[in-house]
């Protein structure tokens, strides 16, 4: 009896394990919720959400031509409309179909990757086709540091191919089978990538692109699982964990020269960041004790802190304006998207809704002073608003996406 009883509780235990794993894994935009789930799936996808922890968020300075509106319900987009209000006259649509990826030339010239893997460029608002070959299930695309080339991964999550595409040959260049994490280099055609390794390790691993006489050249191996990487210096590749609030991860310093791994940024919940090479500072976000909202700050490039923002947004909204540097303010400043509803915001599991998409923002652009931490309204729009992501800035643009619609903007800063 004592044996059966035990048979039962394990069999229990392993239940709740497997319900548990199916209640975390399934994606919050994916409705109805089956019933037998429907109450677990709606408190972790922010329905009936707990008292949020309090946020470390000030008082922004009031937008300069309006709010840009109100953010809608979690899981529903809000319209991102025509902007055809004389608020939004600095404000344009640059492409008008969803695009996956993009890069702006300093002549003003915009190429971009289409989410079905359509290649064209865009000069004086008109479109000419580089590439109209469709990529099915493209998953991810990133142009090189000069534009000169396309990062392309496609595929289901098993069986993940990679691809790169010259801009100048108009062809197809596909990478191993297998490589996960694929990253371009800071300057050049150089990529860094995970490659399998026996006993499921991985080799990290570089290549250069734009010489088909190179090897890829193995760096170390590592033990790892679901890691990202990121290049932005000779002498240092980044490593790091995937954005999520459950689930502490880390950022990670590798020195190839040196073959060490030294820890940045550890133990963080919902960890996202920015780096900014040039400004010498790390921006980074993470998910409050409640899991709801969460916290930006600075860092420098060795993990100290800086000091911490009085802003709600998330990195993927910022970018580093290090052009902006003068002679009194050595160190540039950010440039962010920031969400109108700083409550909803610090109400919402974070990163994890954002990625999800089922978490969308209103946004108002400001410019953060990195020396002191002053804030400067850039743009607040009204009527149709706009959720602004890969930030990208070419002289007086700041080009983005909206993820309201996907399409390519630009919006002409004034100052």
């Amino acid at each position: 009896m004592k044996r059966f009883l035990i048979s039962i509780c394990v069999v229990i235990f392993l239940g709740l394990v497997l319900v548990s794993g199916y209640v975390l894994r399934y994606p919050c935009d994916q409705k109805p919720y089956p019933k037998i789930l429907s109450f677990a799936l709606s408190y972790r996808c922010g329905a009936t959400a707990p008292a949020p922890e309090p946020a470390a968020q000030g008082t922004l300075p009031a937008p300069a031509t309006g709010t840009g509106g109100t953010v809608p319900p979690q899981g529903n987009a809000p319209s991102a409309g025509n902007n055809s209000s004389p608020a939004f006259a600095a404000l344009a649509m640059v492409f008008e179909k969803p695009v996956a990826a993009f890069f702006a030339r300093g002549d003003g010239n915009v190429a971009v990757i289409e989410t079905d893997g359509k290649i064209a460029t865009i000069n004086s608002g008109r479109t000419t086709p580089v590439s109209e070959s469709v990529i099915q299930d493209l998953a991810g695309a990133s142009f090189s540091v000069d534009g000169s080339r396309i990062l392309a991964l496609f595929g289901s999550r098993v069986n993940l191919s990679v691809s790169i595409f010259d801009m100048d040959a108009k062809t197809w260049h596909p990478l191993p089978q297998g490589i996960r994490s694929p990253a371009w280099a800071w300057t050049g055609s150089k990529i860094a990538y995970l490659s399998p390794s026996a006993g499921g390790a991985w080799n990290l691993t570089t290549l250069d692109a734009g010489n088909a006489k190179m090897k890829p050249q193995s760096v170390l191996q590592l033990h790892i699982e679901d890691a990202n990487l990121l290049w932005p210096s000779s002498d240092r590749i980044l490593l790091f964990g995937k954005a999520n609030a459950l689930v502490p991860a880390s950022l990670m310093s590798i020195l190839p020269a040196k073959k060490t791994v030294t820890p940045i940024l550890q133990d963080m919940r919902g960890l996202s960041f920015l780096w900014g090479e040039k400004a010498g500072r790390v921006l980074a976000f993470e998910s409050n004790v409640s899991r709801r909202g969460g916290t930006l700050r600075l860092f420098d490039v060795g993990g100290v802190p800086v000091r911490t923002l009085d802003i709600g947004t998330l990195p993927a909204k910022c970018i580093f304006d290090e052009g902006a540097a003068t002679s009194t303010q050595t160190a540039g400043r950010l440039i962010c998207a920031v969400p109108n509803d700083q409550e909803k915001f610090a109400r919402t599991r974070l990163p994890d809704d954002y990625a999800m998409k089922s978490y969308f923002t209103a946004d108002s652009f400001y410019a953060i002073n990195l020396s002191d931490g002053s804030i400067e309204t850039l743009f607040g729009g009204t009527g149709a608003p706009v959720d602004a992501t890969l930030l990208q800035r070419t002289g007086s643009k700041l080009f983005f996406v909206n993820r309201l619609d996907g399409k390519l903007y630009a919006l002409t800063l004034t100052e």
